[in-house]
């Protein structure tokens, strides 16, 4: 509850280079593992994210032909369940409008809603269906200041602006070199929970990010600390332990755990979108 719906994931341009394959004698790579990272997922990055209104709904310009797919997020900012189970785009000056479908049946178009019934899980409690009846689309209170036809809201601008990338190699592996293997905590063979987070290279990437994408138990997907097999923060054990809150992990915090590591909340929060889009190398 509280959340927004973020049209994210937006598909992210690469080199050949970056999405050559590694080869299958590289420690902990999986299937669909590239030089872009060792998890099977490819890299994408956030188009924007946009509030929902009080009836659920939102109100969204994109940019023509840039494939999206779109993701719930919850209130602390990670990722709710799964993105949606398909690529989307648009043409040029091309509508989707939320609209009533009597050919399906109804109540709206296939579009989106028929797939989407109340955030609290009450029936009552969906989208109201009041209707154009000359265009069909429902009257929504992000289309419409209080749901009145006479005053239109324009819609959330996405684009070059909102856009947000998160990498390893740029963003997260300066982080937890600076912060947690400058301590002395994180930094040799030593490192607390075995753990060596170093900006240290290897063949292909450096000893922190394939420390973090270990296969073993404690995420979701067969990995040890992260979730890189899904995308998952609230699967990931990583984020459970600097949060020092149960989610969705396999494994169990300690009894009486707090939050790990000297980060701060925003810090804590872009590991979480890093995992989210897929915990990649670049």
């Amino acid at each position: 509850g509280g959340g927004g719906f973020a049209p994210s994931s937006s598909s992210t341009p690469l080199a050949a280079a970056d999405t050559a394959p590694l080869p299958t004698s590289y420690a902990n790579a999986v299937a669909g593992a590239s030089r872009a990272g060792l998890g099977p997922l490819a890299p994408v990055r956030i188009l924007g994210q946009v509030a929902l209104a009080e009836d659920g709904s939102f109100q969204a310009e994109v940019p023509a032909f840039s494939p999206y797919r779109m993701q719930a997020v919850a209130s602390d900012g990670m990722a709710a369940g799964h993105p949606h189970n398909r690529w989307l785009h648009h043409e040029a000056g091309q509508r989707v409008p939320q609209g009533v479908s009597a050919r399906l049946g109804g109540p709206y178009q296939a579009v989106c809603a028929t797939c989407h019934g109340a955030a609290d899980g009450n029936a009552a409690h969906a989208l109201p269906i009041v209707a154009d009846l000359v265009s069909s689309a429902s009257w929504t209170l992000s289309r419409f200041q209080g749901g009145d036809p006479r005053r239109p809201l324009a819609p959330v601008r996405l684009g070059d602006e909102s856009r947000v990338s998160v990498a390893y190699r740029s963003d997260i592996g300066p982080l937890l070199a600076t912060r947690c293997a400058s301590a002395g905590c994180h930094s040799d063979a030593s490192a607390a929970g075995g753990l060596r987070l170093t900006l240290t290279p290897t063949q292909t990437f450096d000893i922190g990010y394939e420390a973090l994408l270990a296969r073993g138990d404690g995420s979701g997907g067969g990995y040890r600390w992260v979730d890189a097999a899904t995308g998952r923060a609230r699967r990931s054990y990583l984020i459970e332990k600097l949060l020092g809150q149960e989610l969705d992990a396999p494994r169990m915090l300690p009894p009486a755990a707090t939050p790990h590591g000297d980060l701060s909340a925003a810090e804590r929060a872009l590991l979480a979108t890093w995992i989210d889009l897929g915990a990649t190398w670049r």
